[in-house]
């Protein structure tokens, strides 16, 4: 067992220590902060169906964010086409009259 450990193992208390597989899952790590365990897979790293599932949930975020943002701008865009018109055809009005 490498050296630092040992020295961690003598200086905090048994109790306040977490050692456990990453295979174990969430089990040892919720358990041990008292919380409850994750409806979601444990991330295990290099797991690259994981990873794929992550960035495909990123991907609809950001897409659902961007539609979001530019029908915003778009129904901003045609209000200020339909008030400029609006104003354009009584001024011309008025200048003719």
């Amino acid at each position: 067992m490498p050296f630092y450990l040992n020295k961690i193992r003598q200086a905090i208390e048994p109790e306040r220590i977490l050692e456990f597989k990453i295979q174990d899952g969430w089990g040892p790590l919720c358990s041990f902060l008292n919380k409850d365990i994750p409806e979601e897979n444990f991330p295990h790293l290099n797991d690259a169906e994981a990873l794929g599932e992550k960035l495909r949930r990123n991907k609809k975020q950001a897409f659902t964010s961007f539609i979001r943002g530019f029908k915003q701008m778009a129904i901003g865009t045609i209000m200020l086409t339909v008030i400029a018109l609006i104003y354009q055809r009584r001024f011309f009005f008025l200048r003719s009259s």
